[in-house]
């Protein structure tokens, strides 16, 4: 191939058209580059800064291809994988003192009456309590007074009261003649719950008694006796109260009838908080005692000047 000269090589590159290079076009890439930059580096800033601030954590983080920024500098603490409850320590208390003394126990209860059989003649502390027939001078010589251990009757049945033992004192007054028994007691239990026990016995068994209904006659000399029960409940003295006896019936035609007999009891009880108190009066009356005008009166009113002590 013949080489061109220098003017023909000149008219050649003249006919060829090269295209303007647009400034505009790379100065718009160069701008949006350089924002699209400046926007990651806010965003991965603003990341970091929240991490620190949660979790304490240092990161460093690549801005760009070919760019990295050193990782901030914090105190290494491990993320919670869960929300965990503030622990709350309790107080400490002082150790006890070797010489500390004990706690102070009340003493054991030692019983004064264990018989349950029989109300007490005297024991323990009465605690100024008194009775009637304290000051009763007996009338005629053939009258006795003393104070007694005494038995408690339905009918011919003696009643036991296992409360009994839990007496702090007792008194039990027996005034014998000889067609006549009375007898005043005045009990004082360590509680009152213990009192309240006690008559729930006497009142059980003076159901018991009254419920087993008239006893089966005994015939003497051709005469025939049975005994009535009579137990209820006495109202308006005291905390509680009843009233326990019985009365005598007689027949003189082989038990085609009945009639009274001179043979009859009452008792009259009440309690008032710890303190439990009786009259009795056994003796010649006739039919049911408790409901004699006269005798119910007196018994009423021994029982309770017994009940003020």
């Amino acid at each position: 191939m013949t080489p061109m000269d220098e003017n023909e090589l000149r008219r050649e590159l003249a006919q060829v058209t090269v295209p303007q290079r647009d400034d505009s076009a790379l100065t718009a890439s160069v701008i949006a580059r350089g924002r699209g930059i400046k926007r990651r580096r806010g965003i991965v800033a603003a990341l970091a800064v929240a991490l620190v601030a949660v979790g304490g954590i240092g990161l460093g983080v690549s801005l760009m291809p070919g760019e990295t920024t050193a990782p901030a500098t914090a105190s290494p603490s491990p993320a919670p994988s869960q929300t965990q409850a503030p622990t709350v320590q309790s107080p400490s208390l002082p150790a006890p003192s070797a010489s500390a003394s004990p706690s102070p126990t009340a003493p054991a209860f030692t019983p004064v009456w264990t018989d349950p059989g029989k109300l007490p003649g005297q024991i323990g502390d009465l605690g100024g309590w008194v009775l009637p027939l304290d000051s009763h001078e007996p009338a005629i010589a053939e009258e006795s007074l003393e104070a007694q251990d005494t038995e408690v009757f339905c009918l011919q049945q003696p009643l036991t009261f296992p409360a009994l033992t839990q007496l702090t004192g007792g008194h039990t007054m027996v005034l014998n003649a000889p067609t006549s028994v009375e007898w005043q007691t005045v009990l004082i239990f360590r509680d009152e719950a213990s009192a309240v026990e006690f008559m729930t016995q006497l009142r059980e068994q003076g159901q018991a008694c009254l419920d087993a209904g008239i006893t089966e006659p005994t015939v003497a000399d051709g005469i025939a006796y049975r005994s009535v029960p009579t137990f209820r409940e006495l109202e308006d003295l005291g905390d509680e109260g009843i009233v326990l006896g019985g009365y005598s019936e007689v027949s003189h035609d082989d038990q085609r009838s009945w009639g009274l007999a001179p043979d009859a009891s009452a008792g009259f009880w009440a309690r008032e908080g710890n303190v439990v108190g009786a009259a009795f009066l056994g003796g010649e009356a006739a039919g049911d005692m408790a409901v004699n005008e006269t005798i119910g009166k007196e018994l009423l009113a021994n029982l309770e000047q017994i009940l003020e002590g």
